[in-house]
């Protein structure tokens, strides 16, 4: 028994000593040679970039008509004419008579 407990002793002073102080230098990163370079191209600016393409905004907007609406008053409201609402619908026959939850067309100036 006392053979056991000498050698965890022994064997813990060791592990202790050697994690504890070093007397082996240890290589420092200037003492180090660095890899051999190889040389590759630089990437072009249009290998480099990804393309972007810009989705255009649309030229329209789809206005659902609500009670009390008359075309002159969305007109107005989007900054166009009633002649160009007209235009961007032409499944509109009488722009006097527009019907609740109608979607209309109504283009930007």
């Amino acid at each position: 028994m006392r053979y056991r407990a000498g050698l965890v002793v022994m064997a813990t002073a060791l592990v202790v000593v050697a994690c504890g102080s070093s007397t082996t230098p240890v290589p420092s990163v200037e003492q180090t040679t660095p890899p051999p370079a190889v040389e590759t191209p630089a990437p072009s600016v249009a290998e480099a970039t990804p393309e972007v393409t810009a989705t255009p905004a649309p030229a329209y907007t789809i206005y659902v008509v609500k009670k009390g609406d008359t075309l002159y008053a969305i007109a107005l409201a989007h900054g166009t004419s009633v002649k160009k609402i007209l235009a961007a619908n032409p499944s509109i026959k009488d722009p006097t008579k527009l019907r609740i939850g109608q979607k209309i067309t109504i283009p930007k100036s």
